[in-house]
């Protein structure tokens, strides 16, 4: 990054879905990407997502994507429960998730190149009661795999 790179206003776009995105490129072509933070239709809650898209923007596949996981959301978060479950019982031998919406909410939402599969992507959740804890879900394809405790 040179001197005058820092006076550059961020380079950002209007979606038609995910409104406005800002720009992180990179050299490395795998580590281009568009932030963003919109009104996530299942929760009615406004979260972040980072779509990997080349400066073009992201596609309608990528749309349509997005779409999917709002339209799926309960199935997806309903898949995720045990991992969770898992992860609590660690410090809490009888955790129990008795209602997910009240008790989770989801903060952000990766969406992937949609060009390899099997997909590889995330959603993260903060715990309403106890904010120390943060979730971040990796799923392939549509099946949770793995959760990261923060």
């Amino acid at each position: 990054m040179g001197l005058f790179d820092l006076f550059k206003k961020p380079v950002t776009i209007q979606d038609p879905i995910f409104g406005t995105l800002q720009w992180m490129g990179s050299k490395d072509a795998s580590k281009k990407y568009f932030i963003g933070s919109g009104m996530f239709a299942p929760t009615k809650e406004t979260i972040e997502y980072v779509i990997e898209a080349d400066a073009s923007g992201p596609t309608t596949a990528q749309r349509e994507f997005y779409q999917y996981i709002q339209a799926n959301y309960d199935v997806l978060t309903e898949k995720a429960i045990p991992l969770i479950e898992k992860e609590y019982r660690q410090d809490m031998e009888e955790f129990k998730i008795s209602n997910f919406k009240k008790e989770f909410k989801i903060s952000s939402l990766t969406i992937p190149r949609l060009e390899r599969t099997p997909l590889d992507w995330d959603m993260s959740f903060e715990s309403i009661a106890d904010e120390n804890y943060f979730f971040l879900i990796d799923f392939k394809d549509f099946e949770p795999i793995q959760v990261h405790v923060e």
